[in-house]
């Protein structure tokens, strides 16, 4: 098992000659910090985050990197993130497993992508519900993750809880209308098909790297995605247009092991939390800058690509068509002995319809 995890630690002798030093000139508290502890025998920490992203993609630099000098600045140097990117410590979906199990200190992950692990998320981020704004789905999720916590999130300090981008679909024909969604063959991960087969679309499942050849190939019409998706895999290269879906949503987390959390000073806590209220602002301000990114990428690339927002009466047929599909999931919670019909109802009535 690796672990990533470093102690500052002066030997005794040194510490005793220092004590003896400091007593024989009168200053025995001059190097001492707030809490009494002389500032040398502070612990320091170097600790692991395990990064999907590349240096140089909007992820890495505006908030993972962001996430690693905020650590280091607010810590007063004694935590130093090192990252590990590209998936070469641990991928999407197997990341929350390693910081539990100690072979990774913080990372990037989403509870969505352990399917029946975190069925709370499951329903919050299944299509029906309305947000307006990326920001009003990432107050509404981290409100919801403490009234309704799966049972192994505590197992883990979250950093930072947020909204991917903006959702909808990118297709090789626009899709302006409701109507126009019936018939196509979309690629859709698996939160989304119970909805888009209700709405006359097959599902296809097309791997992410998959997307653009099956797009090309015609083997589906649209793929279900976020908008910073489009430059990341050339897709308005074979499409034509992007269509928003605010009825879509899907998180992301900075996840620390609360092990880890809970083995620091209160200096070090309170600098760890400190940097959690801080990165609610800095991943708002990655997922405007990253939308911003993926049209002028998008339009350099395809000077015609469109990018469409559908009309209120329209995205209010698609919130219409999904109820069902959530009252489902809800009372499947239900029977699972958790507060599904509950939690749903909490969900509707903080929309930003």
């Amino acid at each position: 098992m690796k672990k990533c995890r470093t102690f500052a630690a002066l030997s005794l002798g040194i510490i005793l000659v220092l004590a003896l030093a400091l007593s024989g000139c009168g200053g025995g508290d001059k190097d001492a910090t707030s809490d009494g502890t002389p500032a040398d025998e502070k612990q320091t920490y170097k600790i692991s985050y395990a990064s999907n992203d590349a240096p140089g993609s909007d992820r890495y630099d505006l908030l993972e990197q962001k996430f690693a000098d905020l650590m280091k600045e607010k810590s007063g140097g004694r935590i130093e993130v090192e990252l590990y990117p590209s998936g070469s410590l641990s991928k999407p979906g197997a990341c929350l497993d390693a910081i539990k199990n100690g072979t990774v200190d913080t990372g990037m992950d989403s509870f969505t992508r352990y399917s029946g692990q975190y069925p709370y998320y499951e329903l919050m981020t299944a299509p029906g519900l309305n947000y307006k704004t990326s920001e009003d789905f990432s107050k509404v999720v981290n409100e919801y993750v403490k009234l309704y916590p799966d049972k192994t999130v505590g197992d883990y300090k979250i950093i930072v809880l947020s909204d991917t981008g903006n959702f909808g679909l990118v297709s090789t024909k626009p899709i302006r209308t409701y109507s126009d969604i019936k018939g196509l063959q979309i690629r859709n991960t698996p939160q989304f098909i119970p909805l888009f087969n209700k709405l006359g679309a097959s599902s296809v499942d097309v791997a992410s790297g998959d997307m653009y050849e099956a797009l090309r190939l015609n083997t589906i019409t649209a793929a279900n995605t976020n908008d910073h998706a489009i430059p990341a895999f050339n897709l308005s290269e074979v499409c034509k247009s992007f269509t928003a879906l605010p009825i879509e949503h899907a998180d992301f987390g900075i996840f620390m092991s609360l092990e880890l959390y809970n083995s620091f000073d209160d200096e070090l806590k309170a600098a760890v939390d400190e940097v959690c209220v801080e990165m609610q602002k800095v991943s708002a301000d990655y997922i405007t800058a990253t939308t911003a990114n993926a049209r002028a990428s998008a339009l350099e690339v395809n000077k015609d690509f469109e990018f469409i927002e559908l009309s209120d009466a329209d995205i209010q047929k698609l919130v219409s068509e999904s109820q069902s599909v959530l009252d489902e999931m809800a009372q499947k919670l239900d029977a699972d002995g958790l507060k599904g019909t509950e939690a749903l109802a909490w969900l509707r009535d903080h929309q930003t319809t």
